[in-house]
């Protein structure tokens, strides 16, 4: 939804893949900040700390894959 985040959060067994689908988002990588729009994608590797923000004002979409 417009406006809200995901946790700050990190997993000690995975990295992530996130691909953005629809919406704007802010991605936040060990406190660092990563702007990111439909069609963009991160790489979160184990042990990172991350959250997601929609700061768009449309919903945001994206695409989570585990490995690990």
């Amino acid at each position: 939804l417009p406006k809200k985040r995901l946790s700050y959060q990190y997993h000690y067994k995975r990295d992530e893949n996130w691909v953005i689908v629809s919406g704007k988002a802010k991605v936040i990588i060990d406190g660092q900040d990563n702007l990111l729009e439909k069609g963009d994608h991160i790489c979160i590797k184990r042990e990172q700390k991350h959250r997601v923000e929609n700061i768009g004002e449309e919903l945001l979409g994206f695409i989570e894959v585990h490995t690990g």
